[in-house]
């Protein structure tokens, strides 16, 4: 949406007035309001070009969706941080810049790293990591998301390979967007990522955006069953936030469910969240799901979490997403118990403080 002449204060005024406006929509036989992210971006004398404004408002956008989504974010120039700056990704991609970082998944049970989840990021020209939210939305409307996703799913899959040598039980887990889905060579892609790091299929996860629908995506169910079948392992990611949750279920052969972090943040403090979560919990455990609670932050919702009978947890509470050499040194460490209530003052393991892991107390650290 063009504003021509209007300040950023009009303009963020405007964004609440049709948030106002769209929340009292109603989707068919659906009880729920429509909410929806916005990022907002402003050209002034001398104007920049229009596609940077575009996606100067795109990673404005993407920051709303990292602060919590139904909201909006303002890019405010050239004095914003690095971490909101578009990038050029295609020669990026061409330089080799990209990297992988990987946020380990613990076992509730025995307070082991049993899975990671692989997350792109990309070298900036000063060598510093530019975040997701910076690239992710050029990645989609550029056509490079497919060469990305091969990039970061062929990259994890040799390094996992790698450590299963030490940690024979350790699964990668790798995101795919709607894009990827409606391309039927994603099956071949990861065939031969597979192949070419030796990795057994069952040890991949591809983790599928909840929210997305399926259902406008040519091909997507058909995609999804034959990577299934292969021995690939299926997630829904984000799960609870969408409308089609049930019936992705219901459709698909799913093997893990990933909780939302926008639930995981109230489960210690809100009825409601809780409720959500234990029932999430109870129909994965009825239909033999495995369930990751993404996001846990604090020893409380750990505790939460652990006494409804989530058996897998990720967030920064034990460590943010690192390098891999990084994650070996957690790996090699290993951990020993989960926090419980009085357990936060255990000491920390020596390599926990380089590798930012310690399943016995929370990383300070990791969310700074």
């Amino acid at each position: 949406l063009l504003m021509p002449g209007v300040v950023p204060e009009v303009a963020e005024r405007r964004v609440e007035t049709l948030r106002g406006i769209v929340a009292q929509w109603r989707l068919a036989g659906l009880a729920d309001p429509v909410t929806f992210s916005a990022g907002v971006a402003a050209s002034r004398p001398p104007h920049a070009p229009l596609p940077g404004l575009l996606e100067a408002a795109d990673a404005a956008l993407y920051r709303a969706k990292r602060d919590g989504r139904h909201c909006f974010r303002t890019f405010t120039g050239p004095d914003h941080t690095t971490d909101d700056r578009p990038i050029d990704l295609r020669e990026r991609l061409d330089s080799g810049a990209l990297v992988v970082h990987y946020q380990p998944v613990l076992d509730v049970a025995t307070g082991t790293i049993v899975a990671v989840e692989a997350l792109a990021r990309v070298l900036g020209d000063d060598g510093r990591i530019v975040p997701p939210q910076a690239f992710i939305a050029q990645a989609e409307r550029s056509g490079l998301i497919d060469r990305l996703g091969t990039l970061v799913a062929r990259r994890a899959c040799a390094d996992i390979a790698a450590a299963r040598a030490e940690h024979p039980g350790l699964r990668v887990s790798v995101n795919v967007s709607p894009r990827q889905l409606a391309d039927a060579h994603l099956v071949d892609a990861v065939a031969a990522a597979l192949a070419d790091a030796g990795l057994e299929p069952g040890a991949l996860t591809i983790e599928i955006t909840e929210t997305s629908s399926l259902a406008a995506v040519p091909d997507a169910a058909r995609v999804v069953a034959a990577l299934s079948s292969m021995g690939v392992e299926i997630a829904l990611d984000d799960f609870g936030t969408g409308a089609s949750s049930l019936e992705l279920i219901r459709t698909l052969h799913v093997d893990e469910l990933k909780i939302d972090r926008s639930f995981v943040r109230g489960v210690a403090t809100d009825d409601v969240d809780r409720d959500i979560v234990e029932t999430v919990i109870d129909l994965a455990r009825r239909r033999g799901l495995r369930v990751v609670a993404e996001g846990v932050e604090t020893i409380e919702q750990a505790d939460a979490l652990a006494g409804l009978g989530c058996g897998h947890l990720q967030g920064f509470l034990y460590s943010k997403p690192v390098p891999f050499d990084e994650l070996l040194g957690a790996l090699r460490q290993g951990a020993r118990s989960m926090p419980s209530t009085g357990s936060s003052s255990a000491p920390r393991p020596a390599a926990a403080s380089t590798a930012r892991v310690d399943a016995r107390r929370p990383n300070r650290s990791a969310q700074s």
